[in-house]
This record gives structure tokens, C-alpha cells and sequence, in this order.
């Protein structure tokens, strides 16, 4: 079993503050989205690692009893009736309702690249239902005892097992454990239970440096359930695309296109970022192609500290349409890059040659 004080490289008597500042380091330091699929294994180990530590009573539980907790009571049985000890034990505090969770909602929201950088919020409307008013979601104006229960909720199976005999008590299906069936259906909702959908107003906080595709899960606002626990409201966050920037993970990818004279001279490249105005130095002689890396300023590691980095790839802007005086002085500069081949220019040349040669 591996340590996760070893992991985190902490000691046993370490505080609290300190266990999560070691794991907040590490988890930056081997996080997939700055250098992908090569440390993620890395990665889970220190999340793992953490997870058994992270505070004072999982600290406890794993010093006594290690990774896998306390080891649960265990007993043998002879020839004796299982369900005559237990079986009304088990069954007297189990509700006799069958517990129906609502249904989910899914609201899709649309957000700039930089509303995703910097995180936004927004009122939504969407439909949703209301528990009847009138019936309170029994659908019923009036109801009788259930004639598959009577009345009771539950159905009984007596299993033989060898020696043993088992007693199951399950919520009835005809009247789904509530002891009752519609005789009469409520006048109001037509014995849905349920208003028609109307029109719900929800305010939705979005976090920085989400992902497009990413769902916000919002517990108890999606459908209503009589019987118990409203759906959650699910918001799936779609990113337009951008005019100049785009995203890789937590990295924001441009292109600028410079002249040949700006690569062959150098120059200071200004970038505007959502934030902030950056500016770097593209050195005399720059291939086009060639990328730069300007570190820290992409999107934030969502849950921990640090950024992404915004990677510019220079590239020579090659102009479509020539007037006569600009083809005069590209015939002009043409004559004087004879004078000034580089190496690789020159083999190139060579090798042309040798082919032609060997063709004659």
C-alpha cells in the first residue's frame, strides 16, 4: 500500500495547512492540462494520496486501520429462523412510500471565450413544473384502498432457503407503496399531479476558465416529485468560438502574421489578452512558424493555483495583390538575396543542380 505522507512528502505530525499546501504543489506541479497524458498517473497518485489525509478524522482512520478503513463484524449462523431475529427490525423503520426522485432539467448556455477566461454569470429562463396545488401531486380528487395491498404499501414473498426463511417486504407496484389508488382524478390538473410547465427564472454563476461542453449541476432545481426529492437542473456551457485567440485545455493558441522584413530585422509583437496588454521582442532572422510562449497568462487551473500560457506562432504575411512599383522592388530585393544565401539555401541549390545534371 502506498504512503500518502511519502506521496505528499510530508511527516505524520504534519498540520492540516501544511498536508494541503504539499498537495496544492504537487497537483500543479503534475496537473494533465499543463503537460498531458505524461504525468497523469502522477497526478491521481497525489490526488489519491490526499483523499486518505486531507483531514483530521481520515488522518485518524488511516493510522489505525490503513487505506481500506476498519474491517466490518462478521458471524456464523446454525439452523435458526434469520427473519424471526432480524426481519422485523429491518422492515419497521422503512417507509412504506416507494420514493420517486423528479426529473432532470438541461439548459444550454452560450458564452464568449472571454466570459470563459474570466468567469460570468447570467439569469436563464426555462419551463418547469409545479406540484398541484389542489391535490398536493396525488393526481387524485378522491382515492381508495389498494386492492393488490390492501392498504398496506408493501407486498410480502416468503423465500425457503434450506433450514432458513426469509421474509421481503417491497413497496407495492399498483400503488407504488402509498397504500391508495385514484378512484376519482383531480379536476384542476387531470390527474398529472403537476401544473402546466411555466416559465422559471434562475440566476447561474460560472466559474473562470470553464470548458465548452462543461455541465454545472444545480441539486434540487429540476423537476418537483410528491413522493420525494426534486431533479437538479443541469447547465451545459457552449463557447463561441474567437476572432483571434483559440483554446487548447488551459492554453490560449494566435497567430500573428508579420512581414518578411519585420522576421528579418525583428520586432516588438504587442498581444492583447483578455486582461492585460503583453508585448515580446521577435528576435532578428525569426523562421516563420516559429513559436513563443508567454508563460503564466492563459486560463486559470480550475480548483488549483496558476494559468495556462498564451503560445503565438509568427508566421510571414505574404501579400496577394502587387502593384507595378511593389513588383519593381521585390525584383530589386531578389538581386540582393543572391548575395546573401544562407547554408540551407545553398544546398538546396546544389541539389537542384545535381538532379538536372543527372538527367542530361
Amino acid at each position: 500500500m502506498t504512503d500518502p505522507y511519502k506521496v505528499l512528502g510530508v511527516s505524520k505530525d504534519a498540520s492540516d495547512e501544511e498536508i494541503k499546501r504539499a498537495y496544492k504543489k504537487l497537483a500543479v506541479k503534475f496537473h494533465p492540462d499543463k503537460h498531458g497524458n505524461t504525468t497523469s498517473e502522477k497526478f491521481k497518485e497525489v490526488q489519491s494520496a490526499y483523499d486518505k489525509i486531507e483531514t483530521a478524522e481520515k488522518r485518524k482512520q488511516f493510522d489505525l486501520f490503513g487505506a481500506d478503513g476498519p474491517r466490518p463484524f462478521q458471524f456464523h449462523t446454525s439452523d435458526m429462523d434469520l427473519n424471526s431475529i432480524f426481519g422485523d427490525f429491518f422492515n419497521m423503520g422503512r417507509s412504506r412510500r416507494q420514493v420517486v426522485t423528479g426529473e432532470d432539467i438541461y439548459v444550454g448556455v452560450t458564452c464568449t471565450l472571454e466570459e470563459a477566461y474570466t468567469g460570468f454569470s447570467r439569469d436563464i429562463s426555462y419551463k418547469g413544473r409545479e406540484i398541484c396545488n389542489k391535490c398536493k401531486g396525488t393526481g387524485a380528487k378522491k382515492s381508495a384502498r389498494c386492492s393488490t395491498c390492501n392498504g398496506s404499501g408493501f407486498t410480502t414473498t416468503v423465500s425457503n432457503l434450506g433450514v432458513f426463511q426469509t421474509t421481503t417486504r417491497t413497496a407495492c407496484m399498483h400503488c407504488r407503496g402509498k397504500g391508495e389508488v385514484v378512484s376519482e382524478v383531480c379536476g384542476t390538473c387531470q390527474g398529472a399531479g403537476f401544473s402546466a410547465k411555466k416559465d422559471r427564472h434562475f440566476h447561474v454563476s460560472v466559474p473562470a476558465g470553464i470548458e465548452s461542453g462543461s455541465k454545472l449541476r444545480f441539486t434540487g432545481e429540476g423537476e418537483p416529485s410528491p413522493d420525494g426529492q426534486p431533479g437538479n437542473l443541469y447547465v451545459e456551457i457552449m463557447v463561441e468560438p474567437h476572432v483571434f485567440f483559440s483554446r487548447q485545455k488551459q492554453n490560449l493558441l494566435c497567430t500573428v502574421p508579420l512581414t518578411y522584413s519585420e522576421l528579418v530585422n525583428g520586432k516588438k509583437v504587442k498581444i492583447k489578452s483578455f486582461d492585460t496588454n503583453l508585448e515580446f521582442e521577435v528576435p532578428a532572422g525569426t523562421s516563420s512558424g516559429t513559436k513563443f510562449s508567454l508563460s503564466g497568462q492563459g486560463f486559470p487551473l480550475r480548483g488549483f493555483v496558476g494559468r495556462g500560457d498564451i503560445l503565438v506562432e509568427v508566421v510571414v504575411d505574404i501579400p496577394k495583390h502587387l502593384s507595378s512599383e511593389y513588383k519593381a522592388e521585390i525584383d530589386k530585393l531578389r538581386e540582393l538575396e543572391a548575395k546573401y544565401v544562407s547554408e540551407d539555401r545553398k544546398k538546396y541549390v546544389q541539389y537542384l543542380a545535381s538532379e538536372e545534371k543527372y538527367k542530361k
